[in-house]
This record gives structure tokens, sequence and C-alpha cells, in this order.
């Protein structure tokens, strides 16, 4: 009896294991984020922000950006920028994923839906351009102190 195997029909399943543990830094950051938020605000009232997913889009481009141009550490929470926005990513997320009976149109932040993709677009557009600015720049950077060995 002691020495039969027990089995786990697991295959195909989800493996948050991977997740939580491969990223167990960079989670332990953005909950340091929900924290600060939590602190500031309330817990969880980012849920029913009015037009959340274009304001929580909104934070994630600001954080980005700050990031791509140099910025590393927000200067009012003291972490990351890559936090904020991972945070923002998973608001985002959760939000995205709301029944529309759930998610009351105001969370969007347009009557239009398509006026929201096209600047979701457009800012996209934007970040990839400056990121090709800053790859190209440190391209460069990179070039000239190679070239003065």
């Amino acid at each position: 009896m002691g020495t039969e195997k027990g089995i786990k029909l697991d295959n195909g399943k989800i493996r948050l294991g991977l997740v939580l543990g491969g990223f167990a830094k960079g989670l332990k950051e953005v909950g340091c984020i929900g924290t600060f938020g939590a602190n500031k605000y309330c817990d969880n009232g980012w849920q029913t922000v009015d037009n959340g997913v274009k304001r929580y889009t909104d934070a994630l481009f600001r954080h980005l950006f700050a990031w791509l141009e140099g910025d590393e550490i927000d200067a009012e929470s003291g972490y990351r920028h890559l936090a904020h926005a991972a945070w923002n990513c998973l608001a985002l997320l959760t939000l995205t994923h709301m029944p529309k009976f759930l998610l009351p149109k105001s969370q969007w932040g347009c009557d239009d839906i398509s006026k929201f993709e096209q600047s979701k677009d457009m800012i996209w557009k934007e970040l990839q351009e400056r990121n090709n600015r800053a790859t190209n720049s440190l391209g460069k950077d990179n070039q000239k102190s190679w070239q003065k060995q």
C-alpha cells in the first residue's frame, strides 16, 4: 500500500508556478506598486475608476516613455517605472476581461471604441519610434566606445 505512486492528471493545464516562481522578483515589485496605490487611494479602487481603460493605458505609456528616456525610478513612489508599467498592464488585462455588462462604458473613456483604438495605435506607433531612436542611439554609443579601443 505505501509503495504505490500517486498520479496527477494535469497535462495541458495551466502551470502558474512558471509565472509566479519565474517572475517572483518582478511580481513582488508589482505588488509594491499595488500597495503604494492602495495606501494612496484605497484597496482595489482602481477597478471602478471612471475611464479606467483609457487612464491606465495613458499611465502605462507615461511610465514606458519615462523608462525609454532613461528615467529608471518614479519620483513620487520611489519604485521603478517598469514596475508601474507592469501594474498598469495587469489592470488593463483585468478590466478588459470583465464581461461587457459588468464593464461600464465609462471605463473605456470614449463613446466610440474606434476612437480609443485609433488613439491606442497612435501611442503604440510613438512608443515604437522612441524605442527605435533609443536603440539606434545605444548602438552608436556602443560603436563609438568600441572604436576607441
